[in-house]
């Protein structure tokens, strides 16, 4: 398919528009090591360049003449002469083989496949060499001069495909006066609900407060003002609303995680499904101090069966990856299937760093570059929510506190600032939407205990300032006490009671 692309490129100024929006993934694809390399993936690059210089496609002859006369190409006379027989050879393309694909759009994701395709099969194999190629020599600091054995080839493959190509975007370039249309289809995109909001399921933050794909959130807090818990909660609702989550849990073990989930969906049922608190499940011992009863083990698998079957909507998929590049590897080898409009690390700052570090302005450097690619990745990929918590440092955890223990009113100088972050300018600068949690003590004595939230940074929204949650401590979850909480309709049937009333393993 990419000589079909290339040849319409060549022939077809119609093709124009359509070449633009997919520019930057065509050239990404374009210059990627492939396994079989054709050389119309160079007459496609050639193509980008010359767009990027003159703001239209080439023709044939157009093309030839930019390549000979461009010098900072780094073309060959060789290729020079790939070239000419590459274009001499699509003049010669059969009418029928034209005809294979003719909607421009269905074309370029062929193309962007193809070259997915054999980029990967080249990082494949490049790893197999690695794996099984002898003892590498050392250099003279004793390290090894090329990579090899399992170790490095897993490495290996997984940085690289962690550069696998962009998804599509809807960005654009042009001149702002002969672009008034655009304006307004996007304008009349927020009216008709194809400019996606996603929603955190507090009424007092998404009465104000907009969260759209492709956009960031951070959430500040010291420990114990409750950010995972903030998060945990978040994500739920989300999810409920039918949203379709990515979970790194690096704070929590993926176990944990599941669990914290499943007694926050305990408590949209709790009407029909009561159960004693998490904090007593966790305390029962069998022999020593039996806290739960068959009645409350009937309730949990009951519980378990609901999410099971649809309870909640959206599918929350939580993974435990150490490093940047595992991490993004395991996205793109999954969003084909799972479309993820909601994506989180908790923590990113607990990814692992590569290197030893002589000080603690190394590490936190390293540490702002992960976050930097995170945005970044996002902003490039435009296709979901990223979230994650961040820490507060500890002159500004004690900052905050004094000032609130001091404040005359309670709602006056309290939290944080957008300078309480202890590391990393990327998210505080490139960052889109940051907000705090914060959880003083006579706060968290109140029953039912509450959480302050503050908004610090709306990126193209509204702040909503700063508000009052709840927390249900039973179940670990924040909710809007001036809204009602989540309600959620039982998914099984009536007979699901007796099927799993021997037990949770049934359910």
């Amino acid at each position: 398919m990419i000589d079909i692309l290339c040849y319409r490129l060549l022939k077809d100024q119609s093709f124009l528009d359509i070449f633009v929006k997919n520019k930057t993934r065509l050239w990404k694809v374009s210059t990627r090591a492939k396994f079989d390399d054709s050389e119309y993936w160079r007459v496609l690059e050639m193509i980008c360049a010359y767009h990027d210089k003159h703001k239209t496609l080439p023709t044939s002859s157009g093309l030839w003449n930019f390549v000979c006369l461009s010098k900072d190409l780094g073309v060959t006379e060789a290729w020079n002469a790939v070239l000419k027989e590459a274009l001499n050879e699509l003049q010669k393309m059969e009418p029928v083989r034209l005809k294979q694909c003719s909607d421009p759009n269905v074309l370029i994701e062929e193309v962007i496949t193809e070259g997915r395709i054999e980029n990967q099969k080249f990082i494949y194999q490049s790893g197999v060499n690695i794996l099984i190629q002898g003892p590498s020599q050392l250099d003279e600091k004793g390290k090894k001069k090329n990579p090899t054995g399992p170790d490095d080839a897993k490495r290996f493959v997984i940085q690289e495909l962690s550069k696998d190509i962009a998804s599509a975007s809807n960005e654009y370039e042009g001149v702002w006066q002969e672009n008034s249309q655009v304006v307004a289809i996007k304008l009349d995109e927020y009216l008709n609900g194809k400019q996606k909001r996603v929603f955190s399921g507090f009424g007092q933050i998404d009465n104000r407060f907009v969260m759209r794909l492709g956009k960031t959130l951070v959430i500040l807090g010291n420990s114990g003002d409750g950010k995972s818990l903030f998060t945990n909660s978040m994500i739920y609702n989300m999810a409920a609303k039918g949203e379709r989550i990515l979970y790194n849990a690096l704070e929590f073990s993926v176990d944990e995680t599941w669990e914290a989930l499943a007694f926050i969906h305990q408590r949209h049922l709790r009407d029909r499904y009561p159960l004693p608190p998490k904090a007593t499940w966790m305390r029962h011992d069998a022999m020593e101090n039996p806290l739960i009863t068959q009645a409350d083990i009937n309730n949990m698998g009951a519980i378990l069966t609901d999410y099971a079957n649809g309870g909640v909507s959206g599918p929350i998929d939580v993974i435990r990856k150490w490093t940047l590049d595992e991490f993004l590897a395991y996205y793109e080898a999954n969003d084909p299937q799972r479309h993820y409009s909601v994506v989180v690390i908790d923590y990113a700052s607990h990814l692992r760093l590569d290197n030893n570090f002589r000080n603690e302005g190394e590490r936190q450097a390293a540490i702002d570059n992960i976050c930097s690619r995170l945005v970044s990745w996002t902003h490039e990929k435009n296709k979901f929510l990223f979230v994650t918590p961040a820490q507060v440092s500890k002159t500004a955890a004690k900052d905050a506190v004094k000032r609130w223990e001091n404040s005359e009113d309670e709602v006056g100088e309290s939290g944080y600032t957008l300078d309480s972050l202890y590391y990393g300018n990327a998210l505080k600068q490139d960052g889109d939407l940051v907000i705090s949690v914060f959880s003083p003590e006579d706060l968290r004595k109140k029953t039912p205990p509450e959480m302050l939230v503050k908004c610090h940074k709306h990126r193209m929204t509204e702040s909503f300032g700063q508000i009052v949650l709840n927390v249900d401590v039973d179940h670990e979850y924040v909710y809007d006490g001036l809204f009602e909480p989540l309600k959620r309709t039982v998914m099984q049937h009536e007979d699901d009671d007796d099927r799993i009333d021997k037990g949770l393993v049934r359910g």
